[in-house]
């Protein structure tokens, strides 16, 4: 690799140094590295397109923590392959830190590197026939309650069949990379990130028999606000439920209204410069 785009999430402290230091390095080696200015994970939604990354670029250097990496992935109107180098407070995604960030980029530069591909989701939100908001996710797509009033009532259908009607604080439909973020705190199950699969675990649900169902990554879920969801504080505050893509860009919902979720067409592509077990790297972010 010989071209390279750099995104930073410069609102941490040190990273803006640590992205002028990886930018010379690689310059020194005869690389051409292009940091893309004004970026932050926390900002207006956006898509990245060829022009923004630059048409030859080969990898793109995202500097932060998951966050970051996550919102560069699923940003990408073109896909290219992303390296991740952990200066954040979480980097379960991410291939190093500063420390072994040098011995990276020598990896890089001399071709020493392979790639992963992960599972996207996509996700419509239909009102009747009409789609009201459509995004991707890389971890997850969560039905959520708003705030601390009402729990929410919504029914799940898979491939147009009602599977079940649930009390709920909401749902998390996770990808494998996802199983281990939102979806393993609320008790679901770890998956290898390599599977291709939906893990659909429910929040909070008011009802013994409610466990995590693990489905085909063919297939469509729907998941649909109940519409005789109106008690008095629902028809008084709206039915205080939204949908949150990754955590990140979210729609609120309406009773009747339903999240369709699928399998992307695309897939995150992640540089790694080193063979390292699923099982080796949980087994340390586990005892970390």
């Amino acid at each position: 690799m010989r071209h390279f785009c750099m995104i930073a999430n410069v609102t941490r402290e040190g990273v803006q140094e640590a992205a002028q230091e990886a930018q010379r390095y690689l310059e020194e080696r005869g690389c051409i590295c292009r940091p893309l200015s004004g970026w932050s994970p926390k900002g207006e939604q956006r898509i990245l397109t060829k022009e923004e990354v630059g048409g030859d670029t080969e990898c793109i250097l995202v500097l932060g923590g998951d966050g970051t990496l996550i919102h560069v992935c699923r940003n990408l109107h073109t896909r290219y392959p992303v390296y991740g180098i952990k200066l954040g407070t979480l980097g379960y995604l991410m291939e190093t830190d500063q420390n072994g960030m040098y011995q990276a980029l020598d990896c890089l530069v001399s071709d020493q590197y392979f790639i992963e591909e992960r599972m996207l989701l996509k996700g419509e939100v239909l009102r009747g026939d009409q789609v009201l908001f459509e995004d991707s996710a890389m971890n997850d797509i969560v039905l959520n309650r708003n705030g601390h009033v009402n729990i929410i009532r919504f029914n799940m259908y898979v491939n147009g069949e009602w599977i079940c009607r649930y009390v709920a604080d909401g749902m998390i439909t996770a990808t494998p990379t996802g199983s281990t973020a939102y979806n393993l705190s609320a008790g679901g199950p770890i998956v290898s990130p390599e599977a291709d699969l939906f893990i659909v675990t429910p929040i909070c649900a008011n009802a013994l028999s409610a466990r995590s169902i693990v489905l085909p990554a063919d297939a469509v879920i729907e998941l649909e606000i109940d519409a005789t969801f109106r008690s008095h504080e629902t028809v008084r505050q709206g039915c205080n439920a939204s949908v949150y893509f990754d955590g990140d860009s979210y729609q609120e919902l309406q009773p009747g209204d339903r999240v369709r979720i699928t399998r992307s067409l695309d897939k995150a592509q992640l540089v790694k410069t080193k063979k390292q077990s699923f099982l080796d790297a949980l087994r340390r972010k586990l005892v970390d």
